[in-house]
């Protein structure tokens, strides 16, 4: 599992190498071969080392106080181990992991393994399921769960904006007429149109079928919501689908201040 190990003795700082890949070892420039790996000084200065080389800057300090041996023995006080997740400019997503290994009679910590996992694969699965709970998959989205979330934060902040609720107007006559393969192309496509409409910034939602939700935070002047509103509404009248004919895709919306 780990791409290196370290059992670390923590009163004389002295460590000694049990694992090393030869992918780590080879970008710290190092002559570390398996097998070969004798007691050394002075862990902290390596460690050190190694997290400036590894480490993405923006995550730099976090990590070095994480490896930080004299504030250890509290750390792990009551704990069968203690994990700090970084990205390294290696292999992206890793796991660092203190455990300790024994104490002497007093209870003073004396020994312990340092870990680094990578959990690269493990972090695309985690980030996966949290895609699939948190959109809505026909039209990439915020499904009603996440979107909803959103919005319950930026008011519970006291953040002004715009409320829309949106629908397509007789959606049930399209799916008749043309088929239900025609219906979720008018969907997909008016959820296109609302995010061309919108910033990054704002929380568009499918609530389900065809209707949807727009919170625009910071929106708070009606001759703005105006000027939003022609912009949307013309991005709907660009919706063209084939199979329809020519027919236009009409909609309601309802808004209000907060």
């Amino acid at each position: 599992i780990y791409a290196s190990m370290y059992l670390v003795d923590v009163q004389t700082k002295r460590y000694h190498i049990i694992k090393m890949t030869d992918q780590i070892a080879e970008y710290l420039g190092k002559d570390f071969k398996m097998g070969e790996y004798e007691i050394r000084d002075g862990f902290c200065g390596h460690i050190k080392n190694i997290a400036e080389k590894m480490c993405t800057e923006s995550q730099l300090q976090e990590s070095l106080e994480f490896v930080d041996i004299s504030t250890l023995e509290e750390r792990l006080l009551g704990e069968n181990s203690i994990t700090h997740e970084f990205t390294d400019k290696i292999s992206g997503w890793n796991r660092s992991r203190f455990i300790p290994v024994d104490y002497d009679e007093d209870g003073k910590l004396l020994h312990v393994l340092f870990c680094i996992e990578c959990i690269e694969e493990e972090k695309k699965r985690e980030n996966r399921l949290i895609y699939l709970a948190q959109t809505d998959l026909m039209t990439g989205l915020c499904n009603r769960g996440s979107g909803e979330k959103k919005i319950t934060e930026f008011l519970k902040e006291k953040t002004g904006g715009l409320l829309c609720l949106v629908d397509c107007d007789k959606f049930k006559s399209i799916n008749d007429n043309y088929g239900h393969s025609v219906g979720d192309k008018v969907i997909i496509a008016i959820a296109e149109k609302l995010q061309k409409t919108c910033r990054d910034s704002d929380v568009v939602l499918r609530l389900g079928g065809d209707e949807f939700a727009m919170f625009i935070p910071g929106m708070l002047e009606q001759r703005v919501a105006e000027k939003f509103f022609e912009r949307f509404f013309e991005n709907i009248r660009q919706i063209d689908i084939i199979e329809m004919q020519g027919k236009s895709i009409e909609i309601s919306l309802g808004a209000c201040f907060y």
